[in-house]
This record gives structure tokens, C-alpha cells and sequence, in this order.
């Protein structure tokens, strides 16, 4: 995934202006970054948390009922590969903020406002990007709440200072307003 997205920004910057190369290079230099991050999250926290869950089962029935694990080789691939995949997605959700928020479709205003939707929606996708345990869900969820904390905080302090800054700058030097923001009233 995050080699398509390399190869699409690619293919991209050269019709990019240098102001916008400026901006959303760095963050696309993030994008495999977290994702290779995530994949060791998972793979190095998550997958053997999950296994020794599933393994104590084999002794929570000792009083006479006796469980084996009987796991096939294909099922341990198929949810490893999903555990890697979901968290390596779930570890881009900060870039995924930061660019609606220079694109100026949510602001910290916004996210705040609606940080119950987005924990909702959070755990929507926890439940359904990993099997049906609550400790893999959880897994995924809490780490994406911390990151979507962490995003409110790094887009109010890098990017809507900076913002408010401009304007009150602006603000200061009324002869710098052009046309279209003389219109916005800014």
C-alpha cells in the first residue's frame, strides 16, 4: 500500500507547483514510515498478545472439559497478514488528518467537536479490519484514539497557528490583502 501511494506521488509531482511540493512532500516521506511502523506494532506487539489469548483457552477449562488449539497453517496466515495489513492502515490515520486538514475540510475546531464520531468510528473500523476477539479490536482502536489525539494536537500547534498567525498578520498590514481576501473579509 504504501508503495502505491509512493509511485502515485511520483507520478504527481511534476505537475505539482513548488509551494505544494513544499508542503506534502514531507508528509508523503511519512506514509511508508508509520505504515512500516504499524506492521512492527503488529507483528511485534499485537500478533503474539493475540496468540497467548487464544492459547489460554486450552487451560481455562481444566475442571474436566478439555480444548486443544487445532490451528491450520492457512488460518495463522490469514490472520496474521490481516492483523499486519489492518494495523499498517490504522498507523496512517495522522497523515490521513493532516491532509484533510490542508485541503481545509476539517480543522481542530471540527475534530474536536466531533471526537465522539470519530471514536465511533474508530471502533466501526477496528471491528471490522480484524477478527472477532475484543483484544485484536482493541489493539487497533487504541492506538488510532492516541493517534487521532496526537493529530489534534500537532494540526493546532503546526499548522492553525500558523494560520492564525497570517491572518492576524494580514490583519496588521491591511495594503498586503488582494481582491479575494479583501472579499472573504478577512
Amino acid at each position: 500500500m504504501p508503495f502505491l501511494i509512493v509511485q502515485i506521488v511520483l507520478f504527481l509531482s511534476p505537475a505539482m507547483y513548488k509551494k505544494e511540493k513544499k508542503i506534502f512532500m514531507p508528509i508523503f516521506f511519512f506514509i511508508p514510515i508509520l505504515f512500516f511502523f504499524g506492521i512492527a506494532f503488529a507483528y511485534f506487539v499485537l500478533i503474539p498478545f493475540i496468540w497467548s489469548f487464544f492459547i489460554s483457552f486450552e487451560n481455562f477449562f481444566s475442571s474436566g472439559l478439555n480444548l486443544e488449539l487445532e490451528s491450520r497453517y492457512s488460518e495463522y496466515m490469514k490472520l496474521t497478514m490481516f492483523l499486519l495489513f489492518a494495523s499498517g492502515m490504522s498507523f496512517e490515520f495522522p497523515i490521513l488528518l493532516i491532509i484533510l486538514t490542508k485541503f481545509g475540510i476539517v480543522d481542530v475546531k471540527f475534530l474536536r467537536k466531533n471526537r465522539k464520531y470519530f471514536f465511533l468510528g474508530i471502533l466501526v473500523f477496528s471491528a471490522l479490519f480484524t477478527p472477532p476477539d475484543i483484544i485484536s479490536q482493541l489493539g487497533i482502536a487504541i492506538p488510532l484514539i492516541i493517534f487521532y489525539e496526537v493529530s489534534i494536537a500537532f494540526i493546532f500547534f503546526f499548522i492553525e497557528s500558523k494560520i492564525l498567525h497570517d491572518i492576524k498578520f494580514i490583519k496588521k498590514n491591511p495594503l498586503l490583502l488582494d481582491d479575494s481576501l479583501k472579499k472573504r473579509n478577512l
